[in-house]
Formats: structure tokens, C-alpha cells, sequence
């Protein structure tokens, strides 16, 4: 039993497929096909070793299957028992000698990528529609849902669990007191590493004004800024962990 024998066996059982012989004058070659698009996803060829650059006359057998990462490619053909894809060298072809040097189980995994690259596209049926809520680390729960609801006008809910949330609009804050409190969590959730932006509904000069009234430090502000949906005026606060906290309007209509 030959790699080559392997490798028309693991096809088989794994994708149904029948290789296809296409050439009189190259008996050997055969063709890994998918049933649907009928695009190749394999080629199993047999060629003078010479012809890879290895010493000897005799024929070999390689398989020629097609990788997403031309950076991947690239260092796999730096590596003995790879080359780039003979007779296809474009769109990131490479050929694997079949002879040992490399083993099966890296075999069927190449051969797995080239069919899943080579695959039919399948039309995408989802698209994202908005945020629906955010989660913060908090240092304490209290001071910032004074912050949240006494500056910035939020909703405070406490849900199943003694879950805190910051409710607006149609959104709302998690607020987590530890991190890493409710799992699955962000990998890496650190205090005061938030740059959230918030549109108000109203004149960007009252909020200003209410703002420095309460004793809330304005950083910077009234400024020029670029949001989602065009030309805004922005000012930047803080809440009580540091996060920053831009406060924006977008251009007034005119009545």
C-alpha cells in the first residue's frame, strides 16, 4: 500500500470522491474533484524527481492541493518534502512529495484545508443589525451607578443573579464587580479601559453646562469629531474608573 493508495482511500471515506484520469499521455495523473462546483481541490501527479530539484531520474508521487495563507505556503515549501505546486503554481498551490518524507496525518490536514479553500461559497444569510449592550469591570458597583444615573441621566435594574445594568435607549451596561464575574468573560478585563461614546439627545452646550455643574471634570470639549453616521460635536468626561466617556451630538436639523 502506497501513499498514493492513502491518500485516494482517505478522499473516498472522507469526501466521496472519485478521482478522475484525464490524460492518455499521463495515466497516473488523477484529478480530485467536488461533486458540486467542480472545482479541483487535488492533483495526485508522479514526476521525475529531477524535475523537483531532488537527485535522481525516477518518478515520484506527489499531490499538488491549494492553501488560504500564502504565508503558510511560503514557509511550508522551505520545508523538506514540500515544493510549489508543480504545473500550478498560482493562487497558493503547493506540492507535497509522497514518499514518506511526510506523514499521512499532515497529508489529510492539507488536504482538508485545499477542499474546505476550494469549496462552494455559500451566500451569506446574517448580517450584524446593532450593539444591544456592552459589559465594564467596575471597582465599585455604588459610585458608578451614581455616576451612570446621576450625570448621565441612565436607568439603574438589578436582574436574575443581582445582576447590576445601566439601561438607555434601546441599550444598556453590564457592570461586573470583579473581573471576570460572569462567564464567559473578556480574556483580559482591566478597570478604566473603556472609550465609550454616547449620543445625546439635545443641545451638546446644556449637557456641557449641567455636566460642570455637578462638580464632573470636563477633559476636553466642545471638539470637532467623526462619528458612524457623519459630522459630530463631542466633549470627553470620565467616570469614577477612568474610563473615558464622550459625550456627542450629531448635526441639529433645521426646522
Amino acid at each position: 500500500m502506497t501513499l498514493r493508495d492513502d491518500v485516494l482511500r482517505y478522499v473516498h471515506d472522507t469526501y466521496k470522491t472519485k478521482p478522475e484520469f484525464l490524460w492518455r499521455r499521463f495515466p497516473h495523473y488523477a484529478v480530485l474533484r467536488h461533486a458540486d462546483n467542480r472545482k479541483w481541490y487535488g492533483l495526485i501527479m508522479d514526476v521525475p524527481r529531477e524535475k523537483l530539484g531532488l537527485q535522481g531520474k525516477e518518478r515520484v508521487d506527489i499531490l499538488n492541493v491549494k492553501l488560504s495563507d500564502p504565508t503558510y505556503a511560503d514557509v511550508l515549501i522551505r520545508q523538506e518534502g514540500y515544493f510549489k505546486g508543480y504545473h500550478i503554481s498560482r493562487g497558493n498551490w503547493i506540492s507535497v512529495l509522497l514518499d514518506g518524507t511526510i506523514a499521512m496525518k499532515e497529508i489529510q490536514s492539507l488536504i482538508d484545508e485545499s477542499f474546505i479553500v476550494t469549496s462552494k461559497r455559500r451566500k451569506k444569510t446574517w448580517k450584524l443589525d446593532r450593539v444591544d449592550h456592552i459589559a465594564i469591570t467596575v471597582r465599585n458597583i455604588d459610585t458608578s451607578v451614581d455616576f451612570y444615573t446621576r450625570i448621565l441621566g441612565m436607568e439603574h435594574e438589578v436582574g436574575a443573579g443581582g445582576r447590576h445594568a445601566l439601561r438607555f435607549g434601546q441599550q444598556k451596561i453590564n457592570l461586573h464587580s470583579y473581573k471576570g464575574e460572569f462567564q464567559p468573560a473578556a480574556k483580559n478585563p482591566e478597570y478604566g479601559s473603556q472609550d465609550l461614546c454616547f449620543i445625546i439627545d439635545g443641545a451638546i452646550e446644556s449637557v456641557k453646562e449641567e455636566i460642570a455643574s455637578k462638580g464632573i471634570e470636563i477633559i476636553e470639549g466642545i471638539v470637532d469629531r467623526h462619528g458612524a453616521l457623519g459630522p459630530m460635536k463631542s466633549l470627553y468626561l470620565r467616570d469614577p474608573d477612568g474610563n473615558l466617556i464622550e459625550l456627542a451630538e450629531y448635526g441639529r436639523k433645521k426646522k
